[in-house]
């Protein structure tokens, strides 16, 4: 007997989806999973979605409405120390909130939002 099962997509997986699409049409390598598969994080942050891109030694974490950007401090600090970067995408109507709690963090904002079926990105931040 076989059981349908359909997946709702979240806006984060199409976040994600629009990442990899991006990295693969530059021929980038890129693998999307969650930051625990990437790096040892703290509870609360292992479960964020992220891209890894290799090459760039770059960890793209995509924050979504059940995240706080707080949870990835520890993070990038790791990610540094290992001469990696962080670049941490969340919703444009939360850059304001990451901004002040990534403050002094060695990251890199970027906003995104939908615009109808599309994911469009703003310009890289320093927090």
């Amino acid at each position: 007997m076989a059981i349908a099962v359909q997946e709702v997509a979240t806006e984060v997986d199409h976040v994600v989806d629009t990442v990899m699409t991006i990295y693969r049409s530059h021929m980038e390598h890129a693998v999307a999973g969650s930051i625990a598969e990437f790096v040892a994080a703290p509870a609360g942050a292992g479960a964020v979605r992220a891209v890894s891109i290799p090459a760039r030694r770059t960890i793209e974490a995509v924050l979504g409405d059940e995240a706080d950007a707080d949870v990835l401090g520890a993070v990038a600090w790791t990610l540094a120390d290992r001469g990696w970067r962080l670049d941490v995408l969340c919703r444009a109507d939360a850059l304001g909130d990451a901004h002040g709690v990534l403050r002094g963090v060695p990251c890199r904002l970027q906003g995104w939002w939908a615009d109808n079926l599309n994911i469009e990105f703003g310009a890289y931040e320093r927090p």
